[in-house]
């Protein structure tokens, strides 16, 4: 007699477990201004909802990529205020280029709030080093400060300006951002602010 079985009950599949680095990584590599959220849930197994759980909302993962991308920023070095400056620059620079969305997340007004505004303090906490040299070297704590800001906002609106640039040529020719044809013309005003912080440096300490 031949045997038979029973058939088997189907049940619904639950989403699979999943962490806030696993989803942060994937978001990382898809990551633009416009991140879809129910694509990113379905490429990696889950729900809409676990990413709620997870970051609050679309800001809450948007900060957490912006916080993560700027852990670049602990690559920076050099041994005076004026080396350390230009490898600042650099790192922004393919800062820019790995993590375009940082660009644009950084120009909407939308993100500022008081969480941007911990990320914003938390950047510069990262390039106290920095600070320190440029304090070092004769401006005070605020100057310097002033002073990074300045040239991350340079060299962010030089990414945001070869990105628009480069989707307008996008159908003409290949284009690549970092190492365009304006990244002379960033340099050259990066070294007319070098000039201008050797000659600050050099005025009498003002009491």
């Amino acid at each position: 007699m031949k045997k038979t079985t029973a058939p088997q009950r189907r049940t619904r599949g639950r989403p699979k477990s999943i962490d806030r680095d696993t989803v942060l990584a994937a978001a990382m590599m898809l990551a633009d201004s416009d991140l879809n959220l129910p694509a990113l849930a379905e490429s990696l197994g889950t729900t809409v909802t676990t990413l709620y759980r997870l970051f609050g909302d679309k800001a809450g993962l948007h900060a957490a990529m912006y916080a993560e991308a700027l852990r670049h920023l602990d690559r920076i070095n050099g041994a005076d205020w004026a080396s350390w400056l230009e490898s600042y620059v650099e790192v922004l620079l393919k800062l820019t280029q790995q993590y375009p969305f940082v660009v644009t997340l950084q120009f909407s007004q939308s993100n500022y709030n008081a969480e941007w505004r911990n990320l914003a303090e938390h950047s510069l906490a990262l390039v106290s080093p920095g600070v320190e040299l440029l304090v070092k070297a004769g401006l005070d704590p605020a100057s310097a400060h002033n002073v990074l800001v300045a040239i991350k906002a340079v060299v962010f609106e030089h990414a945001h300006t070869e990105r628009v640039y480069a989707e307008t040529l996008s159908n003409l020719a290949p284009f690549e951002t970092l190492g365009g044809p304006g990244e002379k013309r960033l340099w050259q005003i990066l070294k007319i602010f070098r000039n201008g912080l050797q000659v600050e440096m050099k005025a009498p300490v003002r009491k």
